[in-house]
């Protein structure tokens, strides 16, 4: 990362989206969205996770957190960043 080469201590965190099939499910179960909408949401996920799993091949980022539930989610980054 460009940023990293400027500040040495600078940790990074990808939030990765959970699957697919689940993020279908909420998205029906919320109802909120037209067909479409989702259809743009869920490919928008699948790109993030290809983008994920080609920087986390490359060690681009310090730690990649699957975004399941939010409230995990952010538990597991300020684990890490008590660590860091």
């Amino acid at each position: 990362m460009v940023a990293s080469g400027h500040y040495p201590e600078l940790r990074t965190v990808f939030m990765r989206p959970h699957e697919v099939p689940v993020l279908l499910s909420r998205l029906e179960e919320r109802g909120t969205d037209t067909a479409e909408q989702m259809t743009n949401k869920l490919a928008r996920a699948a790109e993030d996770m290809e983008y994920c799993k080609a920087q986390q091949l490359l060690g681009t980022f310090d730690r990649i957190v699957v975004n399941a539930a939010v409230e995990v989610a952010l538990g597991e980054i300020k684990e890490a960043a008590v660590r860091w």
